[in-house]
This record gives C-alpha cells, sequence and structure tokens, in this order.
C-alpha cells in the first residue's frame, strides 16, 4: 500500500515516517513543504499523479497558537485551505485522507472528551479554530477518511520545533530559567511516536471516522514538566502556577475508550520520555 505524507520532513511528519517504515505493507513517501505545497493544487496533483498514493496522510501544519496568532493568514491557508484542497484531491480520486486534529477543538472545560462530543474550540486561539474548520472541511468534502485527534503530543528534542513540550522544558532548564507549569490543568500526553503506530493499525483495519489517540495517564502539566527534569537528569527549579485567572483550559483530556478497543496502546509518560531521552 502506498502512503503520501505531506508535512513529511517536519517534527510530527517524521516521527509517522519513521513508525509507519517499519511496516512491510507499506510504501511510504514522506514530502516537504518544498516537494509538495498544500496550498497549491497543482503542487498536489502533480505529486499524486507521480507517486499514486491509496492513502495520504497530512502532517503538514501550523502548530500552536502563538505560532498562529504571528502569522493568522497563513495559518488558516495551510491548516484550512490546504486540507481542504487534499480532502478534494483524494474524494476526486478515491484516496483514502488520514487528517490528524486535536484536543485543541475542544473548550477544556469538562475533559475526558469522547469522539461525539460537540467541538468547541476557545475564542480567539487561532490554532483551535483553524483546526475545528479543517475538521469541517475534510466532512464536509465526502472524502473517505480517518481523524484520528491526538491528545497533547510531545517527542524527542528538536531544535526545530518550538511546541514540543519536552524540548520546551528541557531547553528551560538547561538555560538556568525558572519557569512555571499548571499544576491544575489536566492531560493526558502521548509520544507522537505511538501516534505513528497507531495510524498503521488504524488504516489496516480499514478504519473509518473520528477516533481520539492519547496516552493512559491522566497527569497534570506541572507534573508532566517534573518527569521530565527527573528522566534527563537536569538540575534547576520547576515551578508552578494556577490556571484560575487565565484563559488556559483547566481539562484537556480524551476519552481513549475506541482506541483501547482496537488494542491501540501508547506509552505510559514516563516511558515516554525515557524513551525520547534515548534518542536525544
Amino acid at each position: 500500500m502506498k502512503i503520501l505524507i505531506s508535512g513529511g520532513s517536519g517534527f510530527f511528519g517524521r516521527a509517522v515516517t519513521n513508525a509507519l517504515g517499519q511496516e512491510q505493507t507499506f510504501q511510504v513517501k514522506p514530502c516537504s513543504h518544498h516537494e509538495l505545497d498544500i496550498t497549491n493544487l497543482e503542487s498536489i496533483r502533480k505529486m499524486v499523479e507521480e507517486f499514486n498514493p491509496q492513502v495520504i496522510i497530512n502532517c503538514a501544519g501550523v502548530t500552536g497558537n502563538a505560532n498562529c496568532a504571528k502569522n493568522p493568514e497563513l495559518a488558516r491557508a495551510v491548516n484550512v485551505d490546504g486540507v481542504a484542497n487534499l480532502a478534494a484531491e483524494c474524494q476526486k480520486r478515491d484516496i483514502l485522507l488520514v487528517h490528524p486534529s486535536s484536543v485543541v477543538v475542544f473548550s477544556g472545560i469538562k475533559g475526558d472528551y469522547q469522539e461525539n462530543d460537540q467541538p468547541e474550540p476557545q475564542k480567539g486561539n487561532i490554532y483551535a479554530e483553524t483546526k475545528f474548520q479543517s475538521e469541517q472541511a475534510v466532512k464536509n468534502s465526502g472524502v473517505d477518511f480517518i481523524m484520528p485527534r491526538m491528545a497533547t503530543g510531545y517527542g524527542p528534542l528538536n531544535a526545530k520545533d518550538t511546541t514540543n513540550f519536552v524540548g520546551i522544558v528541557v531547553g528551560a532548564l538547561k538555560n538556568g530559567e525558572v519557569r512555571k507549569y499548571f499544576r491544575d490543568q489536566l492531560a493526558n500526553p502521548v509520544e507522537i511516536s505511538d501516534v505513528g503506530k497507531a495510524f498503521g493499525q488504524l488504516i489496516k483495519a480499514n478504519f473509518r471516522g473520528i477516533i481520539h489517540i492519547g496516552g493512559p495517564e491522566i497527569i497534570s502539566m506541572y507534573d508532566f514538566a517534573k518527569i521530565i527534569q527527573k528522566e534527563f537528569g537536569l538540575a534547576g527549579e520547576i515551578g508552578d502556577s494556577s490556571v484560575a485567572g487565565t484563559n488556559y483550559p483547566p481539562n484537556i483530556t480524551l476519552n481513549i475508550s475506541l482506541a483501547q478497543k482496537m488494542n491501540i496502546s501508547c506509552k505510559s509518560v514516563s516511558d515516554g520520555v525515557r524513551y525520547c531521552q534515548s534518542l536525544s
């Protein structure tokens, strides 16, 4: 089975490529932005005609609200219009589209979000708004799709990625910075190589629709930071604070019952961070 990966040279795209590359039944082609610009329909058509994939996994995107706020036009062009372009081409050519989404499509008030819960992106959060709009674009296109919504993702250190929580914590400690992390913001973090493996399982199982993928543990972001410090063996101080009085959501956890029924398993936080440290 031929699988084309847009955004294949990025932090997340490389993890997905490496995970799927271990499957002998998959022929994986990762594409950089230069090779495949999803904001350009002609670029998509050219690559599809050249490689003739049965599946396209979209790992291209502008991630994190800070990055999206700096350039909202680019965020919308890539995260929404680009996804609509991919969906249209996949629908036209009967290609399965795997479009990863995120827990950010929810308000983060109640937590334990299930697949059929109504998305409610936080107003003013451009990243959240564009991820929700991208979901709508896929659903409205009529394309055959898998939409894995990810919990808080993390992975090995990567200097180019500014949204990886492991890199944020390690960088601050190495620089002697005292950063504060929320003791009352809950998440079920997932290591991104596990997400890539899950994509392979979902494709082989002929799954269709929305599914939530997250780690097995619910943990505060403060405790998450402390585990990173411990596993990387770093000195320094880690501060704590509260989401009270801020615009940050208190509970960004996903219900992963459906994924567990499909035998999708993800590493614990300690094991996941230890894995990241081993690759650093």
